[in-house]
């Protein structure tokens, strides 16, 4: 898949954003580097999103924001296993809690184990998810998409079946 890249949130963003929607076989990739990470700088991660907004392209925008962190290749652990990147992603989500419309569908797997809240007494990720604030945040999530759809006149139920299957919860799940 073609990838835009660098990104430049404060000049052609707005260029780069109208480029991949006109082509879906383009993806808006967005570096965030260690530093920003840690320092929660949620800027030009989240400049994608607030452009769909503010072009009304959200209805067009569903998978086409991919996020590369850098600064972390010498880290053996996988990305959600690092704090700092688990606590960039949860604010990520409390600033866009539709953010999983908006990101390639490769990377929702991995964003929602990092933004998920963990439950109290779960022996594994699998046993969180099955638990009460998983849940609650997997429902949170859907009611944001669906309100991205209710926003902006699209049905945001098939979306949230395409989240739903690339995360791996069960259909019909809330």
């Amino acid at each position: 898949m073609p990838v835009i890249d660098p990104i430049d949130p404060h000049g052609p963003l707005r260029h780069s954003f109208w480029r991949v929607v006109e082509d879906p076989t383009q993806v808006l990739r967005v570096t965030l580097r260690r530093e920003d990470v840690r320092a929660l700088e949620l800027g030009a991660a989240l400049a994608p999103v607030h452009v769909a907004h503010e072009e009304e392209l959200v209805p067009r925008a569903e998978a086409i924001l991919q996020y590369v962190f850098v600064g972390y290749e010498r880290d053996p652990r996988p990305m959600h296993e690092i704090g700092e990147v688990q606590r960039f992603a949860r604010a990520l989500d409390t600033e866009a809690p539709a953010l999983l419309f908006f990101l390639d569908r490769e990377q929702r797997s991995a964003f929602a184990r990092c933004a998920a809240p963990p439950d109290e007494g779960a022996a594994s990720t699998a046993e969180a998810a099955a638990r009460g604030a998983a849940a609650a945040w997997r429902a949170r999530k859907r009611d944001a998409v669906l309100g991205l759809g209710a926003a902006y006149g699209f049905d945001g139920a098939p979306a949230w079946r395409r989240i739903a299957a690339d995360v791996g919860w069960v259909e019909g799940a809330s």
